[in-house]
């Protein structure tokens, strides 16, 4: 199993958590994930990042996150939802919150169409003033996430980084650990060449 923390501007993975268990579940990564933490930094996530802990230590290193809400994040309205403008996937709405002791915002994406899952909108928390960025700019930037799930297919087509064993776990991460570096040395000529 492995966590992975994807530089936006440049494509390139700056962080490899890898674990031996391949069961492991994110959450118990949740200290690794922090130390990789730098001030003034924007962390994106999808849903299975939901935990309190996480937000509160991203905020706490004078960082920002958008992060996908999940439900077990209670969320209580301190404020009325208003419309702050439309994007290419759907109407933008927002929300002040309290959330795990904190004042948050709630960006909410309603979709022209639904997702794969059927969900019909999409919540995001983020810890950023409306000053520092729009609604409508968190949700966009919350969409550009995708690009990271873009790089996995990538290199396991192009240089071929799953073992077909299970059996050796350390292995495979090693295995995997080199095709990323493989995929960066391709990634840095693409640029040179761009």
């Amino acid at each position: 199993m492995a966590i992975v923390k994807q530089d936006h501007a440049t494509g390139l993975l700056t962080h490899l958590l890898g674990e031996l268990d391949a069961d492991t579940n994110e959450r118990a990564l949740l200290h690794r994930i922090l130390d990789t933490v730098t001030p003034k930094e924007l962390i994106v996530a999808d849903r299975n990042f939901r935990f309190t802990h996480l937000l509160l230590g991203i905020a706490e290193r004078g960082s920002f996150f958008v992060i996908r809400h999940h439900g077990h994040v209670k969320c209580h309205p301190s404020g009325s939802r208003h419309r702050v403008g439309k994007t290419d996937t759907g109407e933008v709405w927002e929300q002040r919150v309290r959330a795990g002791g904190r004042t948050l915002r709630m960006v909410v994406v309603v979709l022209n169409q639904p997702t794969t899952g059927g969900d019909t909108g999409i919540r995001l928390l983020t810890n950023s003033s409306s000053r520092q960025a729009r609604g409508t700019v968190v949700a966009e930037v919350y969409r550009l996430r995708w690009r990271l799930k873009s790089t996995f297919p990538e290199v396991t087509r192009s240089v071929q980084c799953e073992l077909n064993t299970m059996g050796y776990p350390r292995a495979a991460l090693l295995t995997f650990s080199l095709a990323l570096c493989a995929c960066h040395a391709l990634r840095v000529v693409q640029r040179a060449l761009e």
